[in-house]
């Protein structure tokens, strides 16, 4: 793999085990169109992986690379010859950056072109370090995409360029997504769950949550103690998410009709819902016996109950340290 920059090439290939030295060589394949030698980088690299700055760029310069293992035979050379990317290069963009992660996804950004144009986007494991460049999309129009299906505690690296050039941004750092929820919750509540973002509802995936503490709420909107538990939840909710703990509410409706159920999940609460159409709203309060609202059962990452009243308790930060102790010793 050959990831190319500003007047530099990154190599990488595949580790041999056991293997404790290497030695990397380049040819310039395309000087005049001349055949030239290869050129030692380096006998005693002990990793599989160089970056070559102050690479000569522009339309006559080319190159190709061969690695062996101290004392053994080169590989085949590097096909394509790459070129670096010149100083002055036009249409290059800067490296994409990161919007947001979580477990299953990833969603990078990057700086627009001059003109109205289509982008094409690669991604790649950061590790191993031969990992090969796969391609998202070859016409997007928007400086924005979310990869989605991503391994939960795995590091990727993104690159872009305008649809056509000859010159891929240069790569970002390594984005990594975070440790997920145990498969037990997408069974439990569902593919699928609603997310109330500043007034905005949108559907995520049950796989792509974090690794959290989750607590579902069982409330309803023609509940009077509901709405005095709910405003007290929500300020305890914020609180420890801006203190950048991992928390997760999700909202299931007791609610006769949807119409209600949607109302009050969009004005009352900033957090998760379990869709009204799924299931898992009646088989999961006859599950854990659910008698009377508000009730809030506080479950770890792996689905195991660690509080059964949570309405109970004093919303404090003490009692958030108990449940994440209560939760790492399971």
């Amino acid at each position: 793999m050959i990831d190319v920059g500003v007047q530099s090439l990154t190599v990488a290939w595949e580790a041999v085990e056991g293997a404790s030295c290497y030695e990397l060589q380049w040819k310039d394949v395309g000087t005049d169109g001349e055949e030239s030698e290869f050129l030692t980088i380096s006998k005693a690299l002990s990793a599989p992986r160089v970056r070559k700055r102050n690479v000569p760029a522009g339309p006559r310069h080319a190159y190709i690379f061969r690695w062996r293992i101290q004392g053994g035979e080169f590989s085949a050379p590097s096909d394509p010859p790459v070129s670096s990317i010149p100083q002055d290069a036009k249409d290059v963009l800067h490296s994409p950056f990161l919007i947001e992660a979580n477990a299953r996804e990833i969603t990078v950004g990057w700086e627009k072109g001059q003109d109205p144009c289509e982008y094409e986007l690669q991604v790649r494991r950061a590790l191993p370090y031969h990992s090969q460049w796969q391609t998202l999309s070859q016409k997007l129009r928007k400086s924005a995409c979310k990869k989605k299906n991503l391994d939960p505690c795995t590091s990727y690296i993104f690159r872009v360029r305008i649809n056509g050039s000859p010159f891929w941004s240069v790569s970002s750092p390594a984005f990594s997504t975070s440790a997920a929820l145990h498969s037990c919750y997408v069974s439990m509540l569902g593919p699928e769950l609603l997310l109330n973002k500043s007034g905005v509802v949108t559907k995520v995936s049950t796989a792509s949550l974090r690794k959290s503490i989750v607590a579902i709420l069982f409330s309803a909107s023609w509940c009077p103690p509901c709405k005095t538990f709910t405003p007290q939840l929500a300020q305890f909710y914020a609180s420890i998410r801006a203190s950048g703990r991992r928390f997760e509410v999700i909202f299931l409706s007791l609610d006769r009709e949807e119409r209600s159920f949607s109302e009050y999940f969009l004005n009352h609460h900033p957090w998760l819902a379990i869709p009204y159409s799924c299931s898992a709203r009646t088989t999961v309060p006859s599950y854990f016996k659910v008698q009377g609202i508000p009730s809030l059962i506080i479950f770890d990452w792996n689905g195991q109950v660690i509080e059964r009243n949570g309405v109970g308790k004093m919303l404090t930060v003490d009692t958030f340290d108990a449940w994440e102790r209560a939760a790492s010793k399971g």
